[in-house]
């Protein structure tokens, strides 16, 4: 590739260019595109980050931290308040004349739990940038502009999310694709949730003291769990 070749970026499905290489490093060394940004010069169809492509040159890296299990912990906190949600309406459900539920068997309970915290999450990230379990890990979604995603584009993630990363929830399978996701995640500094919808994961430094906070919060969520489980069990 030449000085001379035509580059195209993308935000938001949203196509600039064309550019020359040397403007593409001006812009570089502006800000306004980041690593992560999406380019592909002329003669390419697929877009990717702009760290991909080795004819850029970075002056500065970027300090791209890869925190699996800081985002783990923040989508199992989450996933905690969303069950004791659904646990205090269900809850209210017997009360209820003529209750419709349908019996559903045990193998898809975690299959249902995580579609319907899809729409939810998806509308958090849209309005938030931040889930409640995100927020207090110090995590967040965002454009690569910075900016926070709309709906449609959050919702694709969380689609893609619970297929390729999660497996569905489906057991094993679940497993499997979470093993994938984070030997790409090390591998990429990315997950292919995050690269195809245009969108990056960006950490806030915390104190122990909020992480003393969050990790106390986790405990007592956890115990919660496990004691209206087993009391389900005794019953």
């Amino acid at each position: 590739m030449d000085e001379h070749e035509s580059w195209y970026s993308k935000n938001r499905n949203e196509e600039a260019g064309p550019f020359t290489l040397a403007e593409i490093q001006a812009l570089i060394r502006s800000g306004a595109i980041r690593q992560t940004t999406l380019l592909r010069p002329q003669d390419a169809e697929e877009w990717r980050p702009a760290e991909y492509w080795r004819d850029l040159e970075w002056d500065e890296p970027e300090s791209r931290t890869v925190r699996p299990w800081m985002r783990y912990w923040a989508r199992s906190l989450d996933l905690l308040l969303w069950a004791a949600i659904l646990e205090a309406l269900l809850a209210a459900l017997p009360a209820l004349p003529d209750s419709p539920l349908i019996p559903v068997p045990k193998l898809l309970l975690p299959v249902l739990f995580a579609l319907l915290w899809l729409p939810v999450e998806s509308l958090l990230l849209s309005t938030w940038g931040t889930t409640p379990g995100k927020l207090l890990f110090g995590v967040k979604v965002r454009r690569t502009d910075g900016g926070k995603a709309p709906l449609p584009q959050t919702f694709r993630r969380s689609m893609l999310l619970l297929w390729r990363g999660l497996g569905l929830e489906i057991p094993v399978i679940s497993m499997l694709t979470m093993l994938n996701a984070h030997h790409e995640l090390h591998r990429h500094e990315q997950t292919s949730w995050d690269r195809d919808t245009g969108l990056q994961v960006q950490y806030r430094m915390k104190s122990w003291g909020d992480t003393l906070v969050v990790w106390v919060l986790i405990v007592l969520l956890v115990y919660a769990r496990l004691y209206y489980l087993l009391q389900g069990w005794a019953s």
